[in-house]
């Protein structure tokens, strides 16, 4: 979830690490998102496919207001948090260390009395409280890490220390650029989902682009695979259309047609909402439009709140529901949620 080179280069190589849209002297942190469960029943309102959880995973409903927690002494202040529904906490690594100096590390570092009682606040508010897990620095798949026993790890983290769900910000380009990475994020699902059990919710934020099924640099099938497999056991996801220079700028690549007419924009092609939606049958509902809060948070992509608010408002003209990603927290962000939704979902 942080600052990442062209599609151009992401999409056909993967085989290199982002560099951090954070200066480097602000900690290194990672993120990742929660789930849900298995599907036995769906109906279908317009084009939006609405799915039912019935194994006893923990439910939410949309819209989801999600902001990530990158830097600072742990979850924000409820006080800073009108518009947000969600708050992701980066970042816990697949050995169980959490970033140094990171929002996960203040709170696991916080007495259980405290972390009780920042929990009522946030319930009393309508706020959910996730673990973010992995990020763009933690590359599980190709660092060798087993997945079950890494989704273990995770699941007793998040009980552990009380968090209402896991975001899983899977970022490992080169597992995915060989087409290894789905299988791992498969198998790390499954388990996560077994081993949280009914109260726990699950998040993953993939690549926008890893929903394209054309692109060079997708052997394995990318997050169309993995949905395929695991869809029902994921609550939604916080799709990052960001950090892809020339794309998703506007209303119409975000939402209907992400090719644009840059030239290297083929490599994201059928990746905006509606697309993402018909080629990879990811429910309506499930498809969060994560961007950043500010020009300096990603590299590329940006919208400012008052333009992406029409671009929700057109969303949910068509059926689209599913709420708001903004990376990250800070001064900003809670203006920047009240813009982007004051059209579509005002307060």
């Amino acid at each position: 979830m942080r600052f990442f080179p062209p599609y151009s280069l992401l999409i056909v190589a993967g085989a290199f690490r982002s560099a951090s849209c954070i200066p480097l002297d602000s900690r290194t942190q990672e993120l990742y998102n929660p789930a849900l469960a298995a599907v036995t029943s769906s109906t279908t309102t317009g084009m939006n496919t609405r799915q039912t959880a019935t194994n006893g995973t923990a439910t939410m409903a949309p819209p989801y207001f999600v902001i990530y927690a990158a830097e600072g002494e742990g979850p924000p202040p409820v006080a800073n948090l009108t518009g947000f529904n969600v708050v992701c906490l980066t970042f816990l690594y697949a050995n169980g260390t959490t970033a140094q100096w990171s929002p996960a590390a203040a709170w696991q570092n916080l007495p259980a009395s405290q972390r009780a009682s920042v929990k009522a606040e946030y319930a009393k508010a309508g706020i959910k409280l996730f673990i973010s897990v992995f990020g763009s620095l933690d590359w599980p798949a190709t660092e060798g890490a087993d997945p079950t026993n890494t989704a273990t790890t995770i699941a007793n983290w998040a009980k552990q220390y009380d968090v209402d769900g896991v975001d899983v910000d899977y970022e490992d380009f080169g597992a995915i650029g060989k087409g290894t990475g789905e299988q791992w994020v498969i198998d790390f699902t499954t388990q996560l989902s077994k081993d949280l059990g009914g109260n726990y919710l699950i998040s993953h934020s993939p690549i926008a682009g890893w929903f394209n099924a054309t692109g060079p640099g997708l052997p394995g099938g990318g997050y169309r695979t993995v949905d395929k497999a695991v869809g029902s056991l994921i609550n939604w996801y916080n799709v990052q259309f960001y950090n892809a220079p020339y794309l998703y700028t506007t209303c119409d690549h975000l939402l209907a047609e992400s090719n644009g007419t840059w030239a290297n924009s083929h490599l994201a092609s059928q990746t905006s909402v509606f697309e993402i939606h018909e080629y990879a049958q990811v429910p309506l509902d499930k498809i969060v439009i994560g961007k950043p809060v500010t020009l300096h948070d990603a590299g590329g992509s940006y919208m400012n709140g008052t333009y992406l608010g029409t671009c929700i408002q057109q969303a949910k003209q068509d059926d689209w529901n599913a709420g708001i990603m903004f990376w990250q927290y800070s001064n900003v962000s809670s203006t920047m949620i009240q813009e982007a939704r004051s059209l579509a979902f005002p307060l």
